[in-house]
């Protein structure tokens, strides 16, 4: 064995149960790259296969899975060798899945969620920043830095100014 074989090999995440027991799913992560969540009957029939899927939780009475999705592994270290800023890096996903129907939703860029410990009637989400908003604030972040560089180079100019009326005088 060599270091070439261990990248291939793939280790058994995250593992869960519905609590109607009619559903089982679990996470399949290999050493670098993307993972998959896997929604499957106990009877070994697989149901549906979800790349980047992880922090899968069943609601109370098994009909949704929830679970987020990361950005693809290529797409984050792009970012990470190009030193993004944190707004700019790509950002998690929510998915939504039916199970008896195995519908699919998915919500882009959602921070985290909740789901009720004693009830299947809700679900809480967490979203980043809106994609406007950041870059509004990028720009009005870069307007003010613009405003303080020209408010500056007047001051200086004003201290030249002075500095020669006084020699003149």
């Amino acid at each position: 064995l060599d270091h070439t074989v261990y990248d291939n090999w793939q280790s058994i995440g995250e593992r869960i149960i519905s609590s109607n027991g009619k559903f089982v799913a679990y996470t399949i992560n290999p050493q670098e790259g993307d993972g998959v969540l896997t929604l499957q009957q106990p009877d070994g029939k697989k149901l549906l296969e979800i790349p980047r899927g992880y922090l899968a939780r069943f609601t109370e009475d098994g009909r949704y899975l929830i679970f987020k999705i990361r950005p693809a592994f290529q797409q984050t270290r792009e970012a990470r060798i190009r030193k993004r800023r944190p707004d700019e890096m790509p950002k998690d996903s929510l998915g939504i899945i039916e199970t008896t129907s195995l519908k699919f939703e998915k919500v882009p860029r959602v921070r985290s969620y909740r789901l009720p410990e004693k009830s299947s009637q809700w679900l809480a989400y967490n979203m980043e920043k809106p994609l406007a908003d950041v870059q509004r604030q990028r720009r009005e972040l870069d307007s003010l830095s613009r405003i303080k560089s020209i408010a500056n180079i007047i001051d200086s100019l004003t201290r030249v100014a002075d500095s020669l009326r006084n020699k003149l005088a």
